[in-house]
């Protein structure tokens, strides 16, 4: 089985070739492989900074008995974060066989 890339990039540098077509398949097969594991190393440390953002700002009491607007001013950060999981997981379906 012969895996080659996705045909939906964007090239920053104009070009019409894939980046990717230089290499042969082991060596892109290689490239994916830490990519997939570079994605699953972010995407687990963003998971990590939903639970410790959840944990100390949203579901803090002491927090919020002080002030509720500095417990609910995380609410964005929290949407953020939980956006760049669904990137990631989308860049995830697009590598990982």
């Amino acid at each position: 089985l012969v895996h080659a890339p996705p045909h939906n990039y964007v090239y920053t540098d104009g070009s019409k070739q894939s980046p990717f077509a230089t290499l042969s398949i082991m060596e892109f097969d290689e490239a994916r492989m830490e990519y997939v594991e570079l994605v699953n190393r972010i995407r687990n440390g963003i998971d990590s900074l939903i639970h410790e953002v959840e944990d100390e700002a949203l579901h803090n009491e002491a927090l919020r008995n002080v002030s509720l607007d500095l417990s609910m001013d995380s609410v964005p950060l929290v949407r953020f974060l939980k956006e760049a999981k669904k990137q990631a997981d989308t860049s995830l379906s697009l590598y990982e066989y």
